[in-house]
Parts: C-alpha cells; structure tokens; sequence
C-alpha cells in the first residue's frame, strides 16, 4: 500500500501527492492500520494535518481495536 508506505517513510510529498490523486485515506493493511494510524504513531505533525485534510473515517479500528484517536494514537 503506497499511501501506507510514504507514511511510515514521512515522505511529506508523496503523501501529498497521492491524496491530490484521489488514493483512498480510509484503506486498511492487513492488521486493519489506516495510513493516519500510522502518521499518529510516529508522531509526524504534518502528515497527520494532510490526512486528515482528507477527511478520514474516524471510527475505523484496527485489529487491536484501536481507533484513529484512542489508546496510543496521539490526539
């Protein structure tokens, strides 16, 4: 998953670029980890500002049954 991927990376640009794309900000990988699930993790500010510019679900859970705001997900 790209959009994934350029996340974990912090590449500000390609996450741009890719929501500039139409890529879907509410995909899930396997454990069921959004890419704002990701860019809350590792804490990267301004990622988190583009995806949720994006205007993601935010009652999406992964399999830990963490939403996009809740234990460890920053906000």
């Amino acid at each position: 998953m790209l959009l994934h991927d350029a996340v974990r990376e912090g590449c500000l640009d390609l996450v741009s670029a890719l929501l500039n794309q139409g890529v879907g900000v509410n995909i899930q990988d396997n454990d069921g980890d959004t890419a704002l699930h990701f860019a809350n993790l590792n804490n990267n500010v301004e990622i988190q500002a583009l995806l949720q510019a994006a205007e993601p679900n935010g009652n999406m859970n992964n399999v830990n049954m963490e939403n996009l705001y809740g234990p460890g997900m920053g906000r």
